[in-house]
């Protein structure tokens, strides 16, 4: 794939959506991009119904759930789903409500054979992800692991890590993305909607050229320097007061 070729974006947006409920998609994309899960070529299917969710095509075809997490953390993974948690020692127990992460029963359309679903913990903390499968460890390679059908991602943001680059997808992985990312455009619709989007798919269709990234990476640190006026203060009078444990740092450390 050409270094110049720009990531095209299939969207299900619902006329009279007001156009702000996208504004955390294309957020979403340009961190992707930076990151390199992402990256010239690939291709997205998102519906702007199903918010952190969406279906890419690029080295490989894979659903993907994006979930927010305040630092790197522990990643349980079975083959139910992957959760997340803040310390080692409580991370074994996967039923504890709250708990950031996906649940293969609960995704917006019903996992097929040869689906791989990704779930991305994005999180700025420049240490590395853990994860375990009950009490063996999984490994992490370029910023990932795998078990089953099961991919499990450390998706660092604001330039703290970056994947290797990426390969080209299969054609395999070419088809089927094609045939699971209108499944998951039309997934809040029904039939007669899948049937407008597969026959007009040009009219749900833009693209993203490299440098329109570039220019919502400008934006995002002016937001961040805005947001950290705010939050480094109290962050810093927490970490001086007694009691606080394990909390000061985290208790992987």
């Amino acid at each position: 794939m050409s270094n110049e070729a720009p990531v095209t974006l299939h969207a299900w947006i619902c006329p009279g959506t007001p156009p702000g409920a996208t504004t955390a998609v294309m957020a979403q994309l340009a961190e992707l991009y930076e990151f390199g899960l992402i990256g010239p070529g690939s291709r997205v299917w998102y519906n702007a119904d199903l918010p952190n969710a969406m279906w890419l095509l690029s080295d490989r075809s894979t659903f993907l759930r994006i979930v927010d997490v305040p630092a790197a953390g522990w990643v349980y993974v079975n083959a139910d789903g992957a959760y997340w948690d803040r310390r080692q020692e409580s991370v074994q127990d996967t039923r504890r409500a709250g708990r950031p992460g996906l649940c293969l029963e609960a995704m917006p359309i019903p996992v097929q054979e040869h689906d791989q679903v990704t779930v991305a913990f994005r999180n700025f903390d420049p240490r590395g992800m853990r994860a375990k499968i009950g009490r063996d460890s999984l490994e992490f390679e370029d910023y990932e692991a795998t078990y089953r059908r099961l991919r499990v991602v450390d998706f660092k943001i604001e330039g703290v890590g970056r994947k290797a680059p990426l390969a080209a997808p299969t054609e395999f992985d070419t088809s089927q993305a094609s045939i699971r990312g209108l499944d998951l455009m039309a997934a809040t619709t029904g039939p007669a909607m899948h049937k407008v989007i597969r026959e007009n798919l040009a009219a749900f269709t833009t693209t993203i050229e490299p440098i329109d990234f570039a220019e919502y990476d400008v934006m995002r640190d002016r937001a961040i320097r805005y947001s950290e006026r705010f939050t480094d203060p109290i962050q810093a009078r927490i970490a001086g007061l007694d009691g606080v444990g394990p909390f000061a740092l985290d208790a992987v450390d």
